[in-house]
């Protein structure tokens, strides 16, 4: 009987370590509380990502900006109890749920996470449409049928499953292959039928300036919104018109925006250097000023600060990262699932393929 040779073991466990990054964030789409199994299950699969591929630190300035700004989520939980909103069980769940995913930004090799994500991207797409077609809803692992449901595919808001909708538009339509700009497809459709109105105003402007600086040939996005056209008739006809999420149709479900953008920029009160912990505020939806409210300014400015030094023309990572790094800003406007939990570990993600030198670093494994 063969013996397995060491390097044939560590290839494998750095092959797998994407994988299990992959199935973490996917993991965190379907949390429903915060003592739900798909929490623990991707914090398995996240610890084993890191173990299988390795760590390194990065930047000594983003890596402690990021420790810093851990720190003050932490200082919110006792903050809300001094001085703050009191809230403190929801303060230490948030950070409970968020603070692992700094591995993200350690791990190594995570430019692959994203050739992993391209089956949820296209599951999720694929029960979105089925459910905005048909109307049965898994909820609670049964089948139900329901009219005045909205469609939500692996998640359970039609906000946060836009969301996830919106990074695979961008990843694949900005990844330059013709096979996997078709496959975006799908999700453009599904992404109607969540009715999430800036969850379609969001990748219709930044694939409008991706054409506009030739990353995406003129050509291919013509031919993907004939083809798009021709799907949405197709899709119209077969399912008798479009319910979108409850609105009735897409015009009614984009019709609304300005009024929501100000119930959703609505503060309860202004920020102060203090972290107050979460507050019972569901209409602000915009992360700055989320972070500014509950964990003070000094840590709303290191989120910022990160975010544009990630972002600048001159840095080391793949300009594919930045389209999506740039996504996840928009959508953060006026949203806040992309820092809190469900699609927060996408940030710290793409922070680390921005900030880091893979070829450079010295990586730390088992």
């Amino acid at each position: 009987m063969t013996t397995l040779q060491p390097e044939i073991v560590k290839a494998w466990a750095r092959n797998a370590a994407p994988a299990f990054l992959a199935f973490y964030l996917v993991s965190n789409l379907m949390v429903r509380s915060f003592t739900d199994l798909w929490m623990f299950l991707g914090w398995t699969a996240l610890c084993a990502g890191i173990i299988c591929g390795g760590w390194s630190r990065g930047s000594r300035t983003v890596f402690w900006g990021l420790v810093a700004l851990l720190v003050f989520h932490a200082l919110a939980i006792p903050g809300s109890l001094i001085w703050g909103n009191g809230n403190w069980e929801m303060t230490a769940g948030v950070v409970l749920w968020m603070a692992p995913a700094m591995l993200l930004y350690l791990a190594t090799d995570a430019h692959r996470v994203f050739i992993w994500l391209i089956p949820a991207f296209l599951i999720h797409a694929a029960l979105v449409i089925v459910e905005g077609l048909t109307h049965w809803y898994l909820v609670e692992n049964v089948m139900v049928r329901d009219g005045n449901a909205h469609n939500t595919g692996l998640s359970n808001n039609p906000n946060l499953a836009a969301g996830f909708l919106v990074i695979g538009i961008i990843y694949l339509m900005a990844s330059r292959r013709p096979l996997f700009q078709a496959l975006s497809l799908p999700l453009v459709v599904a992404l109607l039928f969540t009715g999430s109105r800036w969850g379609i105003i969001v990748p219709v402007a930044v694939i409008g300036v991706m054409a506009s600086s030739g990353a995406i040939p003129w050509r291919v996005l013509g031919g993907g919104l004939l083809a798009l056209f021709i799907t949405v008739v197709a899709v119209g006809l077969v399912g008798g018109g479009y319910q979108v999420a409850g609105y009735g149709s897409i015009a009614a479900a984009l019709n609304p925006v300005v009024t929501d953008v100000g119930v959703r920029l609505a503060i309860p009160h202004l920020p102060s250097f203090l972290p107050h912990g979460v507050a019972e505020h569901p209409g602000l939806h915009n992360v700055p000023l989320r972070i500014a409210i509950e964990n003070g300014l000094i840590a709303a400015g290191i989120w910022v600060g990160i975010t544009v030094w990630a972002m600048r023309p001159w840095a080391t990572g793949e300009t594919l990262h930045r389209w999506l790094l740039l996504t996840l800003v928009l959508l953060s406007v006026l949203d806040y699932y992309t820092w809190m939990g469900h699609l927060g570990g996408f940030w710290w993600l793409l922070i680390g393929l921005l900030t880091k030198n893979y070829r450079q670093e010295i990586t730390h494994s088992r």
